[in-house]
Protein backbone atom coordinates (compact mmCIF):
# COMPACT_ATOMS: atom_id res chain seq x y z
CA UNK A 1 0.00 0.00 0.00
CA UNK A 2 2.96 2.64 0.92
CA UNK A 3 4.59 1.60 -2.51
CA UNK A 4 1.24 1.99 -4.50
CA UNK A 5 1.09 5.64 -2.48
CA UNK A 6 5.08 6.57 -3.41
CA UNK A 7 4.20 5.39 -6.59
CA UNK A 8 1.45 7.52 -7.53
CA UNK A 9 2.38 10.74 -5.69
CA UNK A 10 6.17 10.29 -7.72
CA UNK A 11 3.71 10.02 -10.80
CA UNK A 12 2.21 13.31 -10.01
CA UNK A 13 5.53 15.02 -8.76
CA UNK A 14 6.91 13.95 -12.64
CA UNK A 15 3.85 15.40 -14.39
CA UNK A 16 3.72 17.99 -13.01
CA UNK A 17 6.93 18.70 -13.10
CA UNK A 18 7.22 18.12 -16.82
CA UNK A 19 4.53 20.93 -17.73
CA UNK A 20 5.68 23.20 -15.56
CA UNK A 21 9.68 23.39 -16.44
CA UNK A 22 7.86 23.16 -19.92
CA UNK A 23 6.30 26.21 -19.70
CA UNK A 24 8.31 28.15 -18.14
CA UNK A 25 11.17 27.84 -20.30
CA UNK A 26 8.49 29.25 -23.64
CA UNK A 27 6.84 32.52 -23.13
CA UNK A 28 10.52 34.06 -23.91
CA UNK A 29 11.07 31.85 -26.72
CA UNK A 30 7.79 32.11 -28.13
CA UNK A 31 8.70 36.11 -28.40
CA UNK A 32 11.49 35.79 -29.72
CA UNK A 33 9.65 33.47 -32.68
CA UNK A 34 7.17 36.15 -33.28
CA UNK A 35 9.67 38.37 -34.16
CA UNK A 36 10.95 36.47 -36.89
CA UNK A 37 9.87 37.83 -40.40
CA UNK A 38 6.03 37.12 -41.33
CA UNK A 39 5.28 35.40 -37.92
CA UNK A 40 3.27 37.97 -35.88
CA UNK A 41 1.18 38.71 -39.14
CA UNK A 42 0.34 34.72 -39.58
CA UNK A 43 -0.48 34.10 -35.95
CA UNK A 44 -2.58 37.29 -35.90
CA UNK A 45 -4.69 36.13 -38.68
CA UNK A 46 -4.64 32.45 -37.09
CA UNK A 47 -6.09 34.27 -33.89
CA UNK A 48 -9.08 36.03 -35.77
CA UNK A 49 -10.28 32.84 -37.64
CA UNK A 50 -9.78 31.26 -33.63
CA UNK A 51 -12.02 34.10 -32.30
CA UNK A 52 -14.77 33.79 -35.48
CA UNK A 53 -15.30 30.03 -34.02
CA UNK A 54 -15.53 31.09 -30.35
CA UNK A 55 -12.08 28.74 -30.31
CA UNK A 56 -10.08 31.96 -28.94
CA UNK A 57 -10.37 30.80 -24.98
CA UNK A 58 -9.25 27.59 -25.57
CA UNK A 59 -5.60 27.39 -24.95
CA UNK A 60 -3.07 29.71 -24.99
CA UNK A 61 -1.93 30.40 -28.97
CA UNK A 62 1.47 29.58 -27.64
CA UNK A 63 0.63 26.44 -26.36
CA UNK A 64 -1.09 25.33 -29.67
CA UNK A 65 1.59 26.62 -31.77
CA UNK A 66 4.15 24.33 -29.67
CA UNK A 67 6.44 21.69 -31.84
CA UNK A 68 8.20 19.24 -29.49
CA UNK A 69 9.32 18.87 -26.11
CA UNK A 70 13.18 17.78 -28.73
CA UNK A 71 12.69 20.72 -30.21
CA UNK A 72 16.21 21.70 -29.58
CA UNK A 73 17.42 18.71 -31.40
CA UNK A 74 14.86 19.05 -34.15
CA UNK A 75 13.90 22.61 -35.12
CA UNK A 76 12.10 25.72 -34.00
CA UNK A 77 10.17 25.22 -30.41
CA UNK A 78 6.88 26.83 -32.34
CA UNK A 79 5.36 26.66 -35.83
CA UNK A 80 2.08 27.63 -37.42
CA UNK A 81 1.62 26.38 -41.23
CA UNK A 82 -0.44 27.89 -43.85
CA UNK A 83 -3.96 28.33 -43.70
CA UNK A 84 -5.26 25.11 -45.52
CA UNK A 85 -3.98 23.54 -42.87
CA UNK A 86 -5.65 25.05 -39.93
CA UNK A 87 -9.83 23.63 -40.13
CA UNK A 88 -7.98 20.20 -38.34
CA UNK A 89 -7.08 22.40 -35.59
CA UNK A 90 -10.15 24.26 -35.08
CA UNK A 91 -12.21 20.69 -35.33
CA UNK A 92 -9.75 19.57 -32.61
CA UNK A 93 -9.75 22.56 -30.48
CA UNK A 94 -13.63 22.45 -30.35
CA UNK A 95 -13.51 19.22 -29.01
CA UNK A 96 -10.86 19.88 -26.26
CA UNK A 97 -13.42 22.87 -25.33
CA UNK A 98 -17.01 21.05 -25.92
CA UNK A 99 -15.83 17.85 -24.49
CA UNK A 100 -12.14 17.29 -23.12
CA UNK A 101 -11.81 20.08 -20.41
CA UNK A 102 -15.25 19.44 -19.10
CA UNK A 103 -14.46 15.97 -18.76
CA UNK A 104 -10.88 15.96 -17.57
CA UNK A 105 -10.30 19.24 -16.16
CA UNK A 106 -7.33 21.75 -17.01
CA UNK A 107 -4.74 20.76 -19.53
CA UNK A 108 -1.74 22.03 -20.85
CA UNK A 109 -0.85 21.28 -24.33
CA UNK A 110 2.51 20.58 -25.21
CA UNK A 111 2.71 19.64 -29.35
CA UNK A 112 1.17 20.93 -32.08
CA UNK A 113 1.90 20.99 -35.42
CA UNK A 114 4.94 19.49 -36.69
CA UNK A 115 6.47 19.36 -40.45
CA UNK A 116 7.40 16.00 -41.48
CA UNK A 117 11.17 16.53 -40.69
CA UNK A 118 10.59 17.50 -37.02
CA UNK A 119 7.92 15.08 -36.55
CA UNK A 120 10.43 12.35 -37.40
CA UNK A 121 13.32 14.08 -35.59
CA UNK A 122 10.97 14.12 -32.24
CA UNK A 123 9.86 10.62 -32.63
CA UNK A 124 6.05 11.18 -34.46
CA UNK A 125 4.62 8.63 -36.76
CA UNK A 126 4.86 8.59 -40.24
CA UNK A 127 1.24 8.94 -40.49
CA UNK A 128 0.93 11.31 -37.70
CA UNK A 129 -1.86 13.58 -37.31
CA UNK A 130 0.91 16.24 -36.26
CA UNK A 131 1.48 16.94 -39.93
CA UNK A 132 -1.99 18.00 -40.76
CA UNK A 133 -1.89 20.47 -38.18
CA UNK A 134 -4.87 18.46 -36.50
CA UNK A 135 -4.06 16.95 -33.29
CA UNK A 136 -2.52 18.65 -29.80
CA UNK A 137 -0.67 16.41 -26.74
CA UNK A 138 -1.71 17.06 -23.63
CA UNK A 139 -1.06 17.12 -19.97
CA UNK A 140 -3.83 16.38 -17.64
CA UNK A 141 -3.15 19.45 -14.90
CA UNK A 142 -5.00 18.33 -11.86
CA UNK A 143 -2.43 16.15 -9.47
CA UNK A 144 -5.60 14.49 -8.15
CA UNK A 145 -6.43 12.48 -11.41
CA UNK A 146 -4.61 9.34 -11.73
CA UNK A 147 -3.15 7.59 -15.05
CA UNK A 148 -5.86 4.72 -14.70
CA UNK A 149 -8.43 7.47 -13.52
CA UNK A 150 -7.37 9.60 -17.06
CA UNK A 151 -7.47 6.46 -19.07
CA UNK A 152 -10.95 5.23 -18.17
CA UNK A 153 -12.45 8.36 -18.66
CA UNK A 154 -10.79 9.19 -22.07
CA UNK A 155 -11.89 5.59 -22.91
CA UNK A 156 -15.04 5.60 -22.20
CA UNK A 157 -15.61 9.11 -24.12
CA UNK A 158 -13.94 7.92 -27.14
CA UNK A 159 -15.92 4.83 -27.10
CA UNK A 160 -19.48 6.40 -27.18
CA UNK A 161 -18.56 8.89 -29.89
CA UNK A 162 -21.01 7.79 -33.46
CA UNK A 163 -18.83 6.12 -35.86
CA UNK A 164 -18.69 8.81 -37.94
CA UNK A 165 -16.92 10.67 -35.42
CA UNK A 166 -13.12 9.05 -35.74
CA UNK A 167 -11.21 10.31 -32.67
CA UNK A 168 -7.51 9.78 -32.35
CA UNK A 169 -6.64 8.88 -28.50
CA UNK A 170 -3.25 8.64 -27.38
CA UNK A 171 -1.64 7.78 -24.09
CA UNK A 172 1.90 8.38 -23.21
CA UNK A 173 2.39 7.77 -19.36
CA UNK A 174 2.46 10.39 -16.73
CA UNK A 175 -1.00 12.03 -17.57
CA UNK A 176 -0.08 12.96 -21.22
CA UNK A 177 -2.35 12.20 -24.13
CA UNK A 178 -3.07 13.02 -27.66
CA UNK A 179 -6.54 13.98 -29.09
CA UNK A 180 -6.90 14.70 -32.87
CA UNK A 181 -10.32 14.94 -34.50
CA UNK A 182 -10.17 15.98 -38.45
CA UNK A 183 -9.12 12.33 -39.20
CA UNK A 184 -10.93 9.21 -41.17
CA UNK A 185 -10.80 5.93 -38.66
CA UNK A 186 -10.83 6.11 -34.76
CA UNK A 187 -7.68 4.68 -33.39
CA UNK A 188 -6.28 4.69 -30.20
CA UNK A 189 -2.21 4.02 -28.67
CA UNK A 190 -0.63 3.25 -25.71
CA UNK A 191 3.45 3.95 -24.62
CA UNK A 192 5.26 3.38 -27.63
CA UNK A 193 2.63 4.63 -29.88
CA UNK A 194 1.54 0.66 -30.16
CA UNK A 195 -2.66 -0.28 -30.12
CA UNK A 196 -1.84 -2.92 -28.18
CA UNK A 197 -0.48 -1.20 -25.50
CA UNK A 198 -3.24 1.07 -25.66
CA UNK A 199 -5.71 0.94 -22.45
CA UNK A 200 -8.81 2.25 -23.87
CA UNK A 201 -8.22 -2.17 -25.35
CA UNK A 202 -8.89 -3.48 -21.52
CA UNK A 203 -11.38 -0.78 -20.60
CA UNK A 204 -14.84 -2.29 -19.17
Amino acid sequence: MIRMLLFTLLACLTTSANAQSYSSATLGLYGQWLAKEGNAARVRDFERDLAKRGLNDVLPTHQILRTARDWRECGDPFALPDRASWSGMFATLALVKNEIVPLVGKIEAVSGYRDPAMNACAGGATTSAHMQFGALDFYAMDSGMSESRLAALLCHWQSNKPARQAIGLGFYGNRKFHIDADVKWARTWGPGGRSANSPCRNAG
